[in-house]
């Protein structure tokens, strides 16, 4: 049970006194929570307080962030219905969102409380979670593709002792959110190579990696099976890459549609990856009929060797 002191709850309070319609939906997700989810939200919470602090900001900021994130999604739906298509472009994600401070790092903010308000983005944080845990003991070597706001990072940091960790992100304010979130809530700090600059132009010679995280990245570019193939490239041979995507899923930057979990699973097995487990999560709670006629999303998180 969250205590009533509690800094998360205060987020969910600010949250239903300004949408009515995100309450009953919190209000359903949350009462089915355990003690170990309320841990980590009020651990969240309070590390991603002093980082907003850090800037100037509150958790005001925070939910504002998170409810303007779900206002954009709603509007990009409402869109794609009508079109059958994404709106955005690579190069305009890239001059409009991930180089604009303000708009990047509303963004990231928003997607970060997403890892504990959403079903499907807690529910992929934690198999990511289970995943690092399980290959700790053999990573020596970890690679993070656009850490986006930090929290897999960090849980990689926190559950392996590798020699060597690079971070490649082609936004510089995803850097500085994922450098301060570190500072914050891990201790590795001089041990992480970050690199500014897009993932195609990574050339390290004879650089390979025991472990990949490339999470919600694939659908931001317009030739995501190249992406992959690069992926790959980086891989060792006995390495594990942890991946997500989605299918149906319009977003302010999201380039690529996947029309469905089969266009995900056959450009992973094309580009020689082998599927170790997967993770299907439809975004609405519907009818298999329901789901392809309003062509509801699919969140997907792959184990990919």
């Amino acid at each position: 049970m969250v205590r009533i002191e509690s800094k998360f709850k205060k987020i969910i309070d600010l949250i239903n006194q300004r949408s009515p319609l995100q309450k009953k939906r919190l209000q359903q997700y949350l009462a089915a929570q355990d003690e170990e989810f309320w841990r980590l939200a009020e651990e969240f919470t309070l590390s991603y307080e002093k980082l907003l602090n850090f800037e100037g900001l509150d958790v005001e900021y925070l939910v504002s962030a998170y409810l303007n994130l779900c206002k954009n999604m709603l509007k990009e739906q409402v869109r794609f219905l009508k079109t059958g298509k994404y709106s955005a472009s690579s190069q305009g994600a890239y001059e409009n969102i991930y180089l604009n401070k303000a708009e990047m790092m509303s963004y990231m903010c928003g997607l970060a409380l997403s890892q504990f308000l959403w079903r499907n983005h807690y529910a992929i944080y934690q198999f990511f979670c289970w995943h690092i845990s399980r290959y700790s003991s053999a990573i020596a070597s970890y690679l993070e593709a656009g850490p986006g706001h930090g929290l897999f990072l960090i849980e990689a940091l926190r559950k392996t002792q590798c020699r060597r960790y690079e971070v490649v992100e082609i936004s510089p304010v995803s850097i500085e959110i994922t450098k301060r979130s570190i500072r914050l809530m891990a201790d590795k700090m001089d041990m992480i190579n970050f690199r500014e600059m897009n993932i195609f132009d990574y050339n390290v010679s004879g650089t390979k990696f025991d472990f990949i995280t490339i999470g919600e990245v694939i659908e931001h570019v317009e030739d995501p099976a190249a992406l992959l193939k690069k992926i790959k490239s980086l891989l060792s041979d006995d390495g594990k890459v942890f991946m997500t995507t989605c299918s149906n899923c319009p977003a302010i930057d999201h380039v690529y549609l996947f029309n469905d979990i089969a266009e995900i699973r056959d450009m992973i097995h094309s580009c020689g990856f082998q599927i170790e487990e997967e993770l299907v999560l439809p975004v609405e709670d519907m009818s298999s009929s329901e789901i392809q006629n309003y062509r509801v999303g699919y969140n997907y998180a792959g184990m990919l060797k």
